[in-house]
């Protein structure tokens, strides 16, 4: 699925409190990691550096990662990007 298909489905989860990875296209990864320096990086992907919005005056942000040759997106914080790495593989 493309990062823009997928992006309706990613802002219902947040809404409905319930964020998880949702699989896009290797040339929608590649699209968002190229469309601005990511505010935080790790051997599996990025955490976009531009905030979809806040929650708790946290910041949200698009995370794009790659896990056993598939490609996922979700809105995470930052604290929960550092998280990730270590929850979700």
């Amino acid at each position: 699925m493309s990062i823009y298909d997928a992006l309706p489905t990613l802002q219902n989860d947040l809404r409905n409190d319930d964020r998880q990875w949702r699989e896009i296209d290797q040339e929608g990864f590649t699209e968002m990691l190229e469309c601005l320096p990511p505010l935080a990086t790790n051997e599996r992907g990025f955490l976009s550096s531009e905030p979809y919005t806040h929650i708790n005056e946290e910041g949200v942000y698009l995370s794009c990662i790659k896990s056993n040759g598939r490609f996922l997106a979700a809105y995470l914080t930052l604290e929960e990007f550092k998280k990730a790495n270590h929850c979700f593989f």
